[in-house]
């Protein structure tokens, strides 16, 4: 290898490097909800859809969704930031808020296009997590949102069924 490659090379190295940490520092702002960084990281090139490299593989906007940090979860879309992505257990934002009650970002989500009706690797939907962890809230506007009825699961029972067994009437209402 020639000077001139050599240098080529070291210059592909540190771009690449400097390309992981923009990256690693969105992750970071998501997962904190650091809205005043989020233009700065982004403007500097980091990519919005990133991953983490180890499973489950999340987003910035997985991440801000786990967190019911909705400014982030609205900054991140209006950065293109795709609300269909999945993660490798085939979970989007949405199955995350739904998860973690978060309401707020779940309304982001839906009114950005997520969708309400995508199974992760075990099949189980967004309402499936709102009504299994009993976040009502979520749960009501998962199904305001005109929610197709989930696939049925293992006892043949969709996650309509499971609201209503779980006690929880308005969100079948």
């Amino acid at each position: 290898m020639n000077k001139k490659q050599r240098q080529c090379a070291e210059r592909e190295v540190e771009r690449q490097a400097n390309q992981l940490a923009l990256n690693a520092s969105l992750l970071l702002a998501a997962e904190a909800g650091d809205t005043n960084s989020l233009a700065k990281i982004l403007n500097a090139g980091a990519d919005v859809n990133t991953s983490d490299e180890l499973p489950p593989e999340w987003t910035a906007l997985h991440w801000a969704s786990w967190s019911g940090h909705a400014d982030m979860v609205l900054g991140l879309l209006w950065s293109d930031a795709s609300p269909l992505v999945t993660d490798s257990n085939g979970r989007t934002p949405l199955h995350l808020a739904s998860w973690r009650g978060q309401t707020r970002a779940a309304e982001k989500l839906l009114a950005a296009g997520a969708r309400t009706d995508t199974e992760d690797t075990t099949g189980l939907t967004p309402l499936s997590y709102a009504v299994s962890c009993k976040h009502l809230n979520v749960a009501n506007i998962l199904v305001e949102a005109e929610l197709p009825p989930a696939e049925e699961h293992e006892r043949k029972r969709t996650s309509l069924h499971r609201a209503t067994a779980a006690g929880m009437p308005k969100a079948v209402s």
